[in-house]
């Protein structure tokens, strides 16, 4: 099956006589434009381009294929700018994806606001690779991802913002730093954490492996008492003080606040990793949408 963005792509390409202006005209990477490329010369058996000294050159099956489809992307394209400009209020439903945890413990405050525009936001949890081709198949219409999308296929004509910095925290109950003496992690001394109980998100130790490889340099044998598939269930744990671990500062900040878990280590370089927001370019002309986008102000933990 062709997608419109490798029509799109190819289209481009073709226009431009250049990998890398096509890539700006669709927003992707040459090394993508040139996956694409590839993968249509495969569809069709036959070359699509040639490289020339300062210019790809199209064959002749490829100038016979770009005079056809140029029309009915055109009027694709046309269809869809007059479709956009129509829709001038603010109103209506809003599909945003992202990982549950994401969704769940730092979206809703973002979007809250969207609601006093009678915008009606519907939250899409998901892994990467499903929400990718959601989004791609235009089933949501923002993605919240971890990942800064450089080279991938799918995503065409889409723009990214960077609107967040999460801090990787060690966390636990007030009552493990009572028990235990975690001030000589500041110094090196990381024995106690080989001691205390740990609960972990999921059976890779998501976070707890980059916190301790990255703040202490070294892999440790943990006394893991418990795995959770998903976060806020790992966060119900640490509060009824079954063990310690690592989370992101989002999904544990209102039980800090509270006083209900506490920070057990502050190092000088904590794991950090950015939040981007991901939509369509040309969807960002519908009022939600862009509405939506500006919620997403860049933050830092």
């Amino acid at each position: 099956m062709l997608h419109y963005n490798a029509l799109a792509t190819f289209l481009a390409v073709y226009r431009t006589r250049s990998l890398t202006k096509a890539g700006q005209m669709v927003n992707l990477s040459q090394p993508a434009i040139s996956i694409q490329l590839r993968n249509l010369e495969e569809f069709f058996g036959r070359p699509l381009f040639v490289r020339g000294r300062d210019e790809v050159i199209p064959t002749a099956p490829a100038r016979a294929f770009a005079h056809t489809l140029g029309i009915a992307v055109d009027k694709l394209d046309d269809a869809w700018d007059k479709f956009t400009e129509v829709k001038d209020t603010v109103a209506g439903p809003l599909r945003i994806g992202g990982h549950s945890g994401i969704l769940n413990n730092f979206l809703i405050p973002k979007v809250d606001a969207l609601s006093k525009e009678d915008i009606t936001t519907h939250l899409v949890p998901g892994s990467l690779r499903s929400l990718v081709k959601d989004f791609s198949q235009g089933k949501i219409d923002l993605l919240i991802s971890t990942f800064l999308f450089e080279s991938q296929v799918e995503l065409a004509y889409t723009e990214q913002k960077f609107f967040y910095e999460e801090k990787y925290m060690l966390v636990g109950h007030p009552a493990w730093a009572e028990k235990f003496d975690f001030s000589g992690l500041s110094r090196g001394d990381i024995g106690v954490l080989c001691q205390v109980n740990w609960v972990v998100f999921n059976t890779q130790r998501l976070f707890v492996k980059e916190y301790i490889e990255h703040v202490f340099g070294k892999h440790l044998p943990l006394r893991v008492v418990m795995t959770f598939p998903e976060a806020s269930a790992l966060v119900r744990a640490l509060v009824a003080g079954m063990g310690i671990s690592v989370l992101p500062d989002f999904f544990c900040r209102r039980e800090l606040e509270s006083g209900r878990l506490i920070e057990l280590c502050k190092p000088i370089d904590p794991p950090k990793r950015s939040l981007y927001v991901v939509y369509n370019r040309r969807s960002k002309k519908i009022p939600r949408i862009q509405a939506a986008i500006e919620q997403f102000t860049p933050e830092k933990a």
